[in-house]
């Protein structure tokens, strides 16, 4: 009996250990998941409908990655640079904005629960300059 006793013990703290790093690993890389109901552009892309994964590629690091949901398909590495809000907010915070009326949305920048810094996407200035041109158009026809 004395022995089983030591074992569940032994098998509670290992269980222990080993979540212990996966939930420190996600306040790291300020992983965060989330669901999209139509499509999303991200920078040189657009994502269909679904759910993904956005999280730096290391504890501080200016570079983020993006994976679905369950970590077996890669989008791709993004720029990114620190956005400030003045409170901080209790769950995880995306922010999406629209460019034209027929485009998807954007992610424009993610906030990890607890902190009052977050991640803003860096688009390519091409992306911008075609976005200028469009909305020139728009206004001058």
């Amino acid at each position: 009996m004395n022995h089983k006793v030591w074992a569940v013990m032994f098998a509670c703290l290992l269980l222990g250990a080993l979540l212990v790093p996966r939930a420190r690993a996600d306040e790291d890389n300020q992983a965060v998941k989330f669901t999209t109901n139509g499509p999303i552009e991200v920078p040189g892309r657009v994502l269909a409908a679904g759910r993904y994964e956005i999280k730096l590629s290391a504890s501080g690091s200016p570079v983020a990655g993006l994976w679905n949901a369950r970590g077996t398909r890669f989008y791709g590495y993004f720029e990114t640079i620190p956005i400030d809000r003045s409170h901080k907010i209790s769950r995880s915070e995306l922010d999406l904005s629209k460019t034209f009326a027929n485009d998807p949305e954007r992610l424009k920048d993610w906030f990890y629960p607890g902190d009052t810094t977050g991640h803003e996407l860096l688009y390519p200035v091409s992306s911008r300059l075609s976005e200028a041109a469009n909305c020139r158009q728009t206004n001058q026809g």
